[in-house]
């Protein structure tokens, strides 16, 4: 945290690993290897948007800085889906595979309070700072529509997956 409060120097040296690990994933990509797209979206899950998650969502931000992390996600998820950078947004959000800043910053907000309802210590911070510990209880059961139910159908989860077996080993499993 910087003592104007402002993220500057957070934001430059996730730009600067970020720039890192899309140069790696080019050239990880670019040599034929086995890797799938699906895997290189993983690898920006993992090094680029836990980055953005574990260090940004604290701060207040100014919409340019919002703007700079949402230009940097765009540009980790352009390269793992092997885009050019300079290929218009457009393209990148008809995939729908990823993120903007603000869902990355609510989601880990509410992750974050929900943990501190659970503990006394968590619902003292929340009285101490004037806020009501049950405003962040999300979690709470809603019946659905009959018609809603019967547009669902969510297949059940397989118990033995292994991606080295076939569809016919799975079954004999």
């Amino acid at each position: 945290m910087q003592s104007n409060l402002k993220a500057k120097y957070t934001i430059q040296m996730l730009k600067k690993t970020t720039q890192q690990i899309t140069r790696i994933l080019r050239r990880i990509t670019r040599n034929k290897t086995e890797i799938t797209e699906e895997d290189t979206l993983r690898l920006v899950q993992a090094l680029v948007v836990s980055r953005v998650a574990y260090s940004l969502p604290y701060h207040r931000l100014s919409k340019q800085e919002n703007d700079q992390i949402e230009k940097i996600l765009r540009g980790a998820y352009k390269t793992a889906v092997g885009l050019p950078q300079c290929k218009a947004t457009s393209n990148l959000q008809k995939l729908g595979i990823t993120n903007t800043f603000e869902d990355i910053k609510e989601a880990t907000l509410i992750a974050q309070k929900q943990r501190l309802q659970l503990t006394r210590t968590g619902r003292a911070i929340f009285e101490r700072v004037c806020m009501p510990a049950d405003k962040f209880n999300i979690a709470s059961k809603v019946d659905l529509d009959k018609d809603i139910r019967r547009k669902l159908f969510i297949s059940p989860i397989p118990r033995h997956t292994d991606k080295t077996l076939t569809k016919e080993e799975e079954k004999q499993v």
